[in-house]
């Protein structure tokens, strides 16, 4: 039973695999792998004509692959395919398709893509932990691994007029930006101004956050790489300057870091409180 769709339904995969390497996600890890190996589009519309001439009485059809935009052109051609046959359908996609996609997709029949952190903060829940409608309705403890952060500002501008495709996209770009900022004024802080040039450039087109926004759209992990830097220039200048001030920068950077990726922070801080020990002692 999924509850968010219409009854009754069919629910059957066009495909198996993911191309994504989301880490809070287990079934491309464990079950279907990372090639999104596919059936043709006559294939998969044919087993729909079967199923409107067998079971007349179904209202929606749900394509339960793993992630099924991520093959783009694909998608579209079945969307055009479904909208000749009149049927109301819905996909389980990532939120950076792309607005022409989602307009054809809309166009021909496609009714509901779910975004969990939207649905869940409509609910009342202001920290998610619990997604109710993820793993086929029988909920998923998403918000365990992906801290929401990230979310909330996606949400935010979503609510403000944007397509979320364009808000992914619009946070990506601003993480990257505001990592090489952050470690520029980190660097210069230590070691003047070309030593803080020299680390923005680095930090900023770092391999690891250029795949995570340009490959997978992990919103989560590009946006905790922007808090380290700015966490040891807080640090750096209440060491200093003996500053509430800067030490309350500090801890609120901290918090934003947690609230934005847990396994990012478990891994940063002790760098972090490393650096901060050898400072004070300095």
């Amino acid at each position: 039973f999924i509850g968010y769709l219409k009854h009754p339904y069919i629910s059957f995969y066009s495909g198996r695999g993911c191309k994504s390497r989301c880490t809070f996600c287990l079934w491309p890890q464990t079950v279907g792998g990372h090639t999104y190996r596919t059936r043709s589009v006559a294939h998969v519309i044919e087993e729909i004509k079967y199923c409107l001439k067998e079971f007349p009485q179904t209202k929606e059809f749900f394509f339960d692959d793993d992630t099924f935009t991520d093959d783009l052109p694909r998608a579209e051609a079945i969307a055009r395919e479904l909208g000749k046959l009149g049927v109301t359908w819905s996909c389980n996609a990532k939120a950076n398709v792309p607005r022409k996609t989602l307009e054809i997709l809309k166009a021909n029949g496609l009714r509901l893509l779910l975004v969990e952190d939207e649905a869940a903060l409509r609910l009342g829940d202001w920290y998610p932990r619990w997604e109710p409608h993820m793993a086929h309705g029988y909920g998923y403890p998403l918000f365990n691994f992906y801290a929401p952060l990230g979310s909330y500002l996606l949400v935010a501008l979503h609510q403000l007029g944007l397509i979320y495709p364009l808000a992914l996209n619009l946070l990506l770009a601003m993480c990257v930006l505001a990592a090489g900022l952050g470690a520029f004024a980190a660097a210069r802080e230590w070691y003047g101004t070309w030593a803080g040039v020299a680390a923005g450039v680095v930090y900023g087109s770092a391999p690891y956050l250029a795949f995570n926004v340009l490959l997978r759209g992990a919103l989560a992990e590009a946006l905790a790489l922007v808090w380290p830097p700015l966490i040891m220039l807080c640090m750096e200048r209440a060491l200093r300057h003996s500053s509430r001030r800067w030490a309350v920068l500090c801890a609120l950077c901290v918090a934003a870091l947690v609230c934005s990726h847990n396994v990012t922070a478990l891994t940063a801080m002790p760098l972090v409180l490393a650096v901060t020990a050898l400072r004070a002692w300095q």
